[in-house]
């Protein structure tokens, strides 16, 4: 209320608040929206709305007593029976990078799992009636072998476990992260209303014992449980498992590949032709993809000659990641890369873009300019001779982008936009036909990649200290 007694309009108040929650950006947010909550309940509420919108458990804050303090704020709200600061969240990440027994001693503790039942309220009753709601999980846990492995799903904590299916089941939530999980039922998410789904490092259990729907046996199309699915990302996910979770059946069984009829993006890795025919069979009844990406790291000298493209006429951009980072000399780099045309064809629909991401590095470490790099590879003309004469018309655009590594010292100087400017000019003279022509344009984008761990002046002792930047 002002000084002359009137209250000011709740809609230009809410306006003020939403205003300075985008001024606070990143520098202290809580911190503003935290004085303007105190201001009047109807404050409270639209600063509440800004603060709560995105929680993330990860880094410092992954610890059982920040996961408290948040249980305990969200039980101790006196609206929480009825609504309460649970019904803000729309973006919730939980990344326990921490060793097995401190994730199970955070899972065990349940306050977690009494976040999840609060924010979501039990299954297909979201706090609010136009919330959408992201999840993304992770549990990476370190190996034997320095590097990270995920939890068994069997591990978990039956409490958490039941929030979490209560969660993949909740007709509001649209997007899903999963991130180092293993042994998942593929059960897990069937029924849900997911749109977007991104699997990282998981794995899922076999799916002989899970059946489909009944309305699918017989007649009809056989849709699949993620029969919402608009995007499916994977990575470093076996095909296998990819197959499982769309309900497709075993190799050893009989039935129809089920239908996914809003995918419009796909994301999937190759490792050779038994990988890429499962692709073709998931895709089988995909003619709504409009874009697909093959992260590749073949080895089988052919892929076949699998009508892969005659299925998917709508689609418009094909991007392929080649994963490999390895030094030049290495003989597998070359017939690698040899393979990509292979990708690309035969019959490939007339798409309007093509992205390719390519993973260099110099052949010592003492290499620091793009032509150190660059001229360690003598490949690049294949790509630029088939993509020039081999694709169809209706190409508009073909991109490039080349991750390159170096290994600077700790003390050493690098000018990161300066090489980034001068890597892009060098790349776009290897390929001089694309370069030369006005349709497809070509695009050269360069991320710029410092890997101080390995770098010259970084004895093993320090290898707890070092770290890779990127730009």
């Amino acid at each position: 209320m002002s000084s002359s007694g009137h209250f000011i309009p709740q809609e230009l108040s809410d306006r003020v608040i939403d205003e300075a929650a985008q001024i606070s950006g990143k520098a202290s947010p809580n911190r503003t929206l935290s004085s303007i909550a105190l201001l009047s309940h109807a404050c409270r509420n639209r600063a509440n709305k800004h603060r709560f919108s995105t929680i993330s458990f990860s880094g410092e804050t992954a610890t059982a007593s920040h996961i408290r303090t948040l249980r305990d704020l969200m039980n101790s709200d006196v609206w929480s029976q009825e609504a309460g600061i649970a019904r803000h969240v729309r973006n919730l990440t939980i990344k326990l990078q921490r060793s097995a027994r401190t994730v199970h001693k955070i899972l065990d503790d349940g306050s977690l799992a009494s976040i999840l039942h609060r924010i979501f309220r039990g299954t297909g009753h979201p706090q609010a009636p136009n919330g959408i709601f992201m999840l993304s999980l992770s549990l990476p846990v370190p190996s034997r072998k320095g590097d990270s492995v995920g939890l068994s799903y069997a591990s978990l904590n039956e409490d958490f476990k039941s929030a979490l299916k209560d969660i993949c089941t909740n007709s509001y939530l649209v997007t899903l992260k999963l991130n180092y999980l293993d042994d998942i039922p593929p059960d897990l998410l069937h029924g849900s209303a997911l749109k977007h789904l991104h699997l990282d490092n998981v794995g899922f259990l076999d799916s002989s014992d899970v059946l489909l729907p009944a309305s699918s046996v017989d007649s009809g199309p056989v849709y699949s449980p993620l029969a919402h699915l608009e995007t499916l990302d994977t990575n470093h996910v076996h095909s296998c498992s990819l197959r499982r979770i769309i309900g497709a059946p075993t190799y050893n069984a009989l039935g129809p590949e089920p239908a996914l009829p809003g995918l419009n993006a796909l994301s999937i890795e190759i490792y050779g032709v038994e990988s890429f025919e499962r692709t073709y069979h998931i895709v089988e009844n995909v003619v709504t993809l409009k874009k697909l990406t093959f992260r590749m790291n073949i080895f089988d000298v052919h892929l076949g000659s699998i009508e892969f493209y005659d299925q998917l006429p709508q689609l418009e951009k094909l991007s392929i990641i080649y994963n490999a980072n390895i030094f030049h000399e290495d003989p597998s780099y070359r017939q690698n890369l040899e393979k990509v045309p292979h990708v690309l064809q035969p019959n490939l629909p007339p798409i309007r873009h093509l992205h390719i991401t390519l993973s260099l590095r110099g052949s010592d470490l003492d290499a620091r300019t793009p032509s150190d790099i660059f001229d360690a590879y003598h490949d690049f003309s294949i790509l630029d001779d088939f993509i020039s004469s081999s694709l169809p018309p209706s190409l508009e655009k073909v991109s490039f982008l080349f991750e390159v590594t170096i290994y600077p010292a700790r003390t050493e100087d690098i000018d990161t936009r300066g090489f980034k400017k001068d890597a892009s000019v060098y790349a776009r003279r290897l390929f001089p036909r694309l370069a030369a022509s006005q349709r497809p344009v070509l695009e050269i984008c360069i991320r710029l990649i410092l890997d101080y761990e390995n770098g010259i002046d970084t004895p093993p002792c320090r290898a707890a200290r070092s770290y890779r930047a990127y730009y």
